[in-house]
């Protein structure tokens, strides 16, 4: 069994699972295209890189607010999973349920049901208040999923 971070386990559970329905809207989620990178952790969630990411140059933007949640500030390397939740949009804007099987973007009326009856461990959710800073909420949780 390994050892992931919140936004490596919601980069698996996105490209799981094919088109995700948000209200009206149907998402798909593509890979990134990833690069070798130096750093063995990730600058932002502090999780193991396996040599392939992209470069925090490349996507840490100069608005990028939650900078102080940073896990190894001497790194210089994103993860594929910090840097999959960085670049798709729609992971900041919907609240999101993250299982070992797939990504969903359940609505408010959804997650009463899903915190009565929540689905087998490991999963993970964001609910999002403004639609902004979900990232921020989902670093400050628990480090590590198994």
């Amino acid at each position: 069994m390994e050892l992931i971070t919140n936004t490596q386990f919601i980069r698996q559970a996105a490209l799981r699972g094919g088109p995700i329905r948000a209200g009206e809207k149907v998402i798909e989620y593509p890979d990134l295209d990833y690069i070798a990178v130096e750093d063995d952790a990730c600058w932002l969630c502090g999780g193991h890189t396996k040599g392939l990411g992209i470069s925090t140059k490349k996507g840490i933007k100069d608005t990028f607010t939650d900078q102080d949640l940073a896990k190894n500030m001497t790194s210089s390397s994103l993860c594929q999973g910090c840097a999959f939740c960085l670049g798709q949009r729609s992971l900041r804007n919907y609240s999101l349920l993250a299982t070992k099987d797939k990504l969903q973007h359940p609505g408010r009326s959804e997650f009463r049901n899903i915190l009565l009856n929540p689905p087998e461990p490991p999963f993970l959710f964001a609910i999002a208040v403004s639609g902004q800073r979900i990232l921020g909420r989902i670093l400050s949780s628990t480090n590590y999923l198994i």
